[in-house]
């Protein structure tokens, strides 16, 4: 396997780490690029897209602020109120690292034979609608009934 298509596979290139190679990093830098301009979000919208605590998203702001990706803004009206914006360094990597996962996930398609690939995508793209269009609230499981999105899923054995 290539050296490009193995880190592909596992990650982002190092070029594409100086966020210190977190995925919490990656995360919180994924949700402001797809902000759009000016790539800013308060922290609580933030912390409503990624799979963070307020704890980890503010250590995480924190990390990338000391390292020039990020810069921290107060509302002007109500100073409560912090967004998260990225720098134009920030925007470039998030933008690295978009490239680099995208052609990961090329990679693996790649065994697939091409109809089997645009069928996948036609699923996937389903699959997403549904999702956006499901309210978390009304979830269920065939076994059990009512599924409360508050609680964590616990293994079945």
């Amino acid at each position: 396997m290539p050296a490009d298509s193995a880190t592909r596979k596992f990650g982002p290139p190092r070029a594409c780490r100086p966020a210190r190679g977190r995925t919490e990093s990656h995360h919180l830098l994924a949700a402001l690029r797809r902000a759009g301009p000016p790539y800013r979000q308060t922290v609580g919208e933030i912390a409503a897209a990624v799979p963070l605590s307020q704890g980890g998203l503010t250590m995480q702001a924190d990390r990338l602020a000391e390292s020039g990706l990020i810069e921290r803004e107060r509302d002007e009206r109500d100073r409560r109120i912090v967004r998260l914006r990225l720098t134009a360094a920030g925007q470039d990597l998030a933008r690295r690292v978009a490239d680099a996962r995208a052609a990961g996930e090329w990679d693996m398609l790649a065994g697939l034979p091409p109809a089997e690939q645009r069928q996948l995508e036609a699923l996937l793209g389903s699959l997403g609608q549904s999702l956006t269009n499901t309210d978390p609230n009304k979830l269920t499981d065939p076994d059990e009934g009512a599924i409360d999105p508050n609680k964590a899923a616990a293994p079945k054995n």
